[in-house]
């Protein structure tokens, strides 16, 4: 599993937020919401993967690759996310047993789109019609910080 990155450039946009995986931006009604690399590609593989359950075990290899850490840092970035993003439960949910899953509805917006009009046509990302994007990719940029 890699984060995507595709040969088309996204952007996602849920509630009143934009997230920027090129940029490795999250803005806030066009106002940047800082976050850590590892808060950031939290949140990245939960709105890829919007509507399906993320295993800790998947997002702690994805976020940490190549590196032992304790669950907890998970716990920690997800803590971090939900009082980042507000209303804990509306974003991110705790599916006991089994991980996180992002619930809120994301629209994609190709980046092309994006930087001819605001008004760009958006696509709705429907959870159970994606596919998992892969998270390998992620590994690979983590070697280029």
């Amino acid at each position: 599993m890699e984060v995507s990155s595709s040969a088309v450039y996204s952007l996602y946009e849920f509630g009143p937020f934009r997230l920027d995986p090129q940029k490795r931006t999250l803005l806030r009604n066009s106002v940047p919401v800082p976050l850590t690399p590892e808060v950031f590609d939290t949140l990245l593989l939960l709105v890829q993967n919007g509507g399906q359950t993320l295993s800790r075990d998947e997002l702690m290899k994805a976020v940490w690759p190549n590196s032992f850490v304790e669950e907890g840092n998970l716990t920690q970035n997800i803590f971090v996310l939900r009082k980042t993003l507000g209303s804990a439960e509306r974003y991110i949910v705790t599916v006991p047993g089994r991980g996180y899953q992002f619930v809120e509805r994301v629209s994609e917006i190709a980046a092309e789109e994006q930087a001819r009009t605001e008004e760009a046509p958006t696509a709705s990302l429907h959870p159970s019609s994606q596919a998992r994007p892969s998270l390998n990719r992620l590994s690979s940029r983590r070697g280029q910080r």
